[in-house]
């Protein structure tokens, strides 16, 4: 009986607690993890806050005009044809190219199709009379810029350059600069400003026939009438000999879906007298 610990008293039992968790806090307080250094890592890096990069803004489509009404004053008794309500429009980037170019405006004429071309101000210069042709003919030259530079990767001054050299390339060709496609579909506020500065609308696409990329018909094709929507704009390249190997099945796979064909400003501002087939102007 002289040897049994005293577990019983109350005191002597609080004393014994105590005493362990004051060990256990001084332990634990002395007690560190072993840094990366100490375990053969690098050091933590210094966590700063890194500003989001810079990235264009998507570039957006202009609204669609809505599709002209029925003839009010036409009478039962004189039929008329339904307006159509599914309409896209057709538009080159790139050229004009002298191997390619007259082969795209041969098979829109042959179609009655008008379409926009997105032209490269250096390459205009270069080919004045396809500028020229392609005013004559009924279609709308845009501006893709005059030398395809990305334009958030400019000065201000620079794109504001670009712009306006382009501009004089298609006046020079008879035309008039409405509309800017940026290259890449790449913009920012100062393009935007500049833009609006020269009284342009920018235009970029919203069916992607990737003939840049699948350089085949039957893939070009698929492309087209995978995204084909009303109000669509069409984004083709007159550049590519597989482009005007294309072009023809592409009119005729979206009539056969009951697509017309309209000029850009048609589509975008209801232009009526926009000519709607070649050689109309």
């Amino acid at each position: 009986m002289k040897n049994k610990r005293n577990f019983d008293n109350p005191s002597r039992t609080a004393c014994i607690l105590c005493t362990v968790a004051m060990l256990l806090f001084f332990t634990g307080t002395a007690y560190q993890a072993p840094t990366r250094v100490q375990q053969g890592l690098s050091p933590d890096p210094i966590q700063t806050a890194t500003p989001a990069p810079l990235l264009p803004t998507p570039c957006r489509l202009p609204t669609m005009a809505p599709a002209p009404a029925p003839n009010p004053t036409a009478t039962q008794t004189e039929p008329t044809a339904p307006s159509p309500t599914k309409r896209v429009s057709l538009t080159f980037d790139d050229g004009p190219r002298k191997n390619t170019t007259p082969k795209i405006l041969d098979i829109l004429q042959e179609k009655g199709v008008s379409a926009t071309f997105f032209c490269i101000g250096a390459r205009a210069e270069s080919n004045p009379d396809i500028a020229r042709r392609i005013i004559d003919e009924g279609h709308l030259l845009g501006n893709h810029t005059q030398n395809h530079k990305d334009l958030i990767k400019l000065t201000s001054a620079q794109i504001k350059e670009e712009i306006e050299e382009a501009n004089r390339q298609i006046e020079a060709a008879g035309g008039e600069a409405r509309y800017l496609r940026p290259p890449y579909g790449h913009i920012d506020k100062r393009v935007t400003r500049a833009m609006k500065e020269s009284g342009m609308t920018i235009v970029c696409w919203n069916i992607d026939t990737r003939d840049w990329n699948k350089k085949k018909t039957d893939s070009i094709v698929a492309n087209a009438l995978k995204d084909a929507h009303d109000g669509g704009i069409i984004l083709m390249h007159d550049t590519y000999p597989t482009s005007v190997e294309a072009l023809p099945a592409v009119i005729d796979a979206m009539r056969e879906k009951g697509y017309e064909f309209v000029r850009l400003d048609a589509l975008l501002e209801g232009d009526v007298d926009a000519p709607q087939k070649p050689g109309a102007s």
